[in-house]
């Protein structure tokens, strides 16, 4: 058996050279798999396609070979190989579908592959009559000019083939929409996905219109197949790019919130100290002169040191949280509690800096109860309410009322403070961001974390809390939806 080159024309050469570049490409995509250390860069796509450009070389140089051939019974062993070969295809790009796009389900692709594993198998083992008619010959001539006449030397399909057909078509088909559906959500860097898919979707009804006999051309094939991979390797190339640059200013971002934790954490630890470290060493000042502590210091020095205490205490506290809530550590502990009493005690905890900033609390809330953790919602009450004060000019009030419902209460914390821009809203429940620490050039101390945590504690309460502001120094409103059971 032997293929005469010496005869090769255009139509003849070009499968081998499609062929070549296939294999280069299984090579690239290959290393780029090997040398891919991170996970955010998902290299077992390249790993399968690398497989389906390895595939794609086989089946254009079994093309080759099938063009090449000069007679039915030498055509006959190539078109079975391709047969065989082209199986191996829709396996491999259903798994590399799953990777790229993340569908069709898993269980759904298992179910396929092995339906289509079996398949194969059985045009293994069964008789060749099976998968083509080989007492049926079916030449085809295609004569493009004169002395460039391309001839394919083949046989009529069996059953087999043409079932095959029918389970492309119907597998592409459930393909092409989710490719489709994941255009419509991803329109950029889909636009080469979809337009690699269509081609190769249409390529492969003309070769099935072709082998049934429903019209004279040629196979497109192995045009298909090198145009869906090499506009699938562009595409591939942009997504690690795009991949890349989202890695970088991910990065980078960390690093303003890393410098931005390190600053609001010094300022707010700093504050509470400062009255701390300077009563302790007016008391140790009062004691090396012999003086009675009772004439130094009175209540209302104990109160000063005290919620400076406080205030550093729940400092930590909310860093610890931070902690906790990011290593999916934080448990609460519910009980059934009067709503009322959690909206008092989380007013007292902030009088006193509410008095020192001139603010005034208007509490118009009606009792209801609700099954909570008792300390966690106090909590994000009382980040709630710092912020409203910190935020808010002197004089003025923040108004508290509620509504309820047979299954849940509303609660909101109105003030009449700098308010947000809709940059601010966009950025305002991220950790440490510097948006919203700072307002029109004055630094308020912050952990930085109050808003963040006080979203996280009531989203696992299955609630939910939601800002809204008309804009800068027109006050903004938090309103926070916890369900009563």
């Amino acid at each position: 058996m032997y293929c005469r080159l010496e005869f090769m024309n255009f139509l003849q050469f070009t499968p081998a050279l499609l062929g070549s570049i296939s294999f280069y490409l299984a090579v690239y995509h290959l290393i780029v798999y090997i040398r891919l250390k991170e996970p955010a860069l998902h290299p077992r796509v390249h790993l399968w396609f690398a497989v389906i450009c390895f595939f794609t070389g086989i089946g254009d140089f079994l093309c080759t070979a099938l063009y090449l051939s000069t007679s039915i019974q030498e055509g006959v062993v190539w078109q079975w190989w391709q047969f065989l070969n082209n199986q191996m295809f829709p396996i491999l790009f259903i798994w590399f579908l799953y990777e790229y796009i993340g569908a069709p389900r898993k269980r759904i692709i298992r179910i396929v592959t092995i339906g289509l594993f079996a398949f194969f198998c059985l045009s293994v083992i069964a008789p060749l009559e099976w998968s083509f008619r080989v007492g049926s010959p079916a030449i085809k001539e295609m004569i493009f000019a004169p002395n460039f006449v391309l001839t394919y030397y083949e046989v009529e399909a069996g059953i087999l083939y043409f079932i095959l057909n029918l389970i492309y078509f119907v597998l592409g088909i459930y393909l092409l929409y989710f490719v489709i559906q994941y255009y419509l959500q991803h329109r950029k860097q889909a636009r080469l996905f979809l337009a690699a898919f269509l081609i190769y979707f249409y390529c492969g009804i003309n070769d099935m219109l072709v082998v049934e006999g429903v019209y004279t051309g040629i196979y497109l094939a192995e045009y298909g197949y090198i145009a869906l991979i090499i506009l699938m390797t562009f595409s591939l190339f942009n997504s690690y790019v795009d991949t890349l640059t989202k890695l970088y200013v991910d990065a980078s971002d960390i690093s303003k919130l890393k410098s931005n934790m390190i600053m609001f954490a010094t300022h707010e630890l700093k504050t509470p100290l400062i009255p701390i470290m300077g009563w302790v060493e007016f008391l140790k000042s009062g004691i090396t002169d012999g003086k009675d502590l009772r004439e130094i210091i009175g209540q209302t020095e104990i109160d000063s040191m005290l919620n400076a205490t406080q205030r550093l205490n729940r400092i930590i506290e909310e860093f610890l949280d931070l902690g906790r809530i990011e290593g999916g550590r934080l448990v609460l502990n519910k009980e059934h509690c009067r709503f009322q009493d959690l909206v008092f005690n989380a007013i007292n905890a902030v009088t006193y800096f509410a008095n020192s900033c001139g603010i005034s609390i208007h509490n118009q809330i009606r009792d209801t109860e609700i099954y909570c953790d008792k300390m966690r919602i106090e909590q994000v009450f009382i980040n709630i309410l710092f912020n409203a004060i910190k935020f808010s000019p002197a004089g003025s009030t923040i108004e508290i009322t509620c509504e309820n419902t047979d299954r849940s209460t509303s609660i909101s914390f109105q003030d009449h403070g700098s308010g947000f821009s809709p940059e601010d809203i966009k950025n305002i429940w991220r950790p440490f961001s510097s948006g919203i620490q700072s307002k029109h050039g004055t630094n308020v101390p912050s952990t930085g974390v109050g808003l963040f945590l006080s979203k996280a504690i009531v989203e696992m309460h299955a609630g939910s809390i939601r800002i809204e502001s008309p804009g800068l120094e027109q006050g903004s409103n938090v309103t926070i939806i916890l369900p009563l059971t």
